[in-house]
Order: C-alpha cells, then structure tokens, then sequence
C-alpha cells in the first residue's frame, strides 16, 4: 500500500514551461482522501514554489534547498543551515579559481552575483526574492546551502578543490550541467524524506518517489516504487527500479493514477489515515 508520495518539480512534475498537469490539483485531492501523504523535493527555496500549492487549504509539505529545509503552509519546520565558517571559505573560491558564480539561498534572501540582464531575469524567475549583491561575502544572513555555477565544468575544475579543502563535511548535488548545489554534511532529499518516513512511521515499501536529475538519487533511494522520469538523466535511468513517462506528458500524474489511484493502491482513513 502507497501511503507516501514524493516528485521533484522541475523535469519531473512540472512541463518545460513549468506548469502542473492538467487536473492535478484533482489528484492531489483523492490522495488526500485515500490518506496518502503527498510531498514536494525541490532544489528550489520555498519561495519560488509556494505559488504552486499556498493557495491550497491542504498543502503539501515542500522540501527545499535540496533538503536544506522543510516547509509546512509556509512555515519552516526543520532547517539545516550551513555553518558560516564553511560558507566564507566557499565563497572566497571566487578569488582562486576562474569561471565560479556563486548564489546564496539564505533564510531571508537569495543573494547572486549579477551577469547581466538575460541572466537577472533567469535568477528572479527560479528565486523571486532574489537581490543583486556587491560582494557576497558581506551578506549576513544564514545560508541553506550555496548555488555554484562552473563555466569550465565542475568535475574538473572546482570540485577537485572542494573535496581537497572539505573532505566529507559537505553535502554536493549536481542540478544542472554546470550547476553544483553546496550544502552541509548530510543534507540531501533522501535525507529529509527519511525523517518524514520516520514521523509518519511510513516504510521505503510504501513510498513511492519521482526525479529527473543527479540530485534526485537520493531521493529515489528512499522509495520502493522510485521512478526515473523518461527524459532523466543516464545514470538516473540506469539506477532506478522504474521509468515514469516525461514530464512533458505529465508523467508523474500518469503514474499516480495507473499505480495508485486506479488500482486502489493507497491506504484508507479508516485504517490509519490523517
């Protein structure tokens, strides 16, 4: 029985324009009437999701920064933050190595170095409380995690470093070709959908999960039922028990209601349910 969902948004839930498919809020209604604890895992901060579900009177719990923090009707309920020692000598990486452009997903903010217009507008479309910033090192405000962005591509250029300087005590998740997100020791989607497991006394057999990225194999981990969407990346392909179609066809939604609602495949509240 499916008593825990969790997607990714985007590549996953989300089409490439970033809409939701048709007729999910529907869906998320009948899992909530079937008892299934439906959850978001984004590498996004909640402040670029919240529009999708706030309006909603049952929300779901949103999991952002890639585990960075955890969102319940927009509040924080666990945060884990990146010591500030570690983020000043992230940061300072700038200086010593070329083609690093940092951005930092804080508590109160998200703080970027500025690129030009093209580049503005993408950092406020994903982080609408974004702020140019002069010098992110005198930012003083807590950081989830850091957004590194490496033009000479990271494996070869910046993460060598990483490793060298920080060893273990730090959490990496590849989001983006180029893109590295930075966070503590830890931290991760299959890190934050564990606790959940825990508090809701779910098992990884009854969860089900979807991703679409490097950042994601944590996530799938965590799930019995973890599926690659179709358009994933190889090695998430390779290292998934199952394939959902792309997003592009609303493969998440597809899922849920072959899997689960269709086949009855969820526990009733009457046998345990909120």
């Amino acid at each position: 029985m499916i008593k825990l969902i969790v997607t990714d948004m985007d590549g996953s839930l989300l089409d490439d324009d970033k809409n939701l498919p048709v007729g999910f809020m529907d869906t998320l209604e009948e899992l909530r009437r079937g008892g299934v604890h439906f959850v978001v895992a984004s590498g996004r901060s909640y402040v670029s999701l919240q529009h999708y579900f706030s309006h909603m009177e049952h929300p779901p719990v949103c999991i952002c920064d890639n585990g960075g923090c955890m969102v319940y009707r927009g509040e924080v309920v666990r945060a884990r933050l990146l010591p500030e020692q570690k983020v000043q000598k992230i940061l300072a990486l700038r200086r010593r190595l070329p083609g690093l452009r940092m951005t930092l997903c804080c508590e109160n903010g998200t703080f970027y170095e500025s690129a030009g217009p093209v580049h503005d507008e993408r950092m406020h479309f994903f982080y609408p409380n974004a702020t140019a910033a002069e010098d992110l090192e005198q930012v003083r405000d807590r950081a989830y995690k850091i957004g590194m962005s490496d033009e000479l591509e990271p494996e070869k250029n910046s993460m060598p470093v990483l490793h060298e300087m920080f060893g273990d005590s730090l959490s990496f998740a590849m989001s983006g070709e180029r893109w590295v997100d930075i966070a503590d020791a830890g931290v991760c989607k299959g890190e934050a959908v564990a606790l959940l497991q825990r508090h809701w006394g779910i098992s990884r057999e009854e969860t089900m999960a979807f991703g679409d990225h490097f950042n994601d194999l944590s996530l799938l981990e965590r799930a019995h039922y973890g599926y690659a969407m179709e358009n994933a990346v190889p090695p998430l392909l390779a290292a998934a028990r199952y394939t959902a179609p792309s997003n592009q066809v609303g493969g998440v939604q597809q899922v849920i209601c072959q899997q689960v609602l269709q086949t009855g495949a969820v526990r009733s509240v009457a046998a345990g349910g909120e």
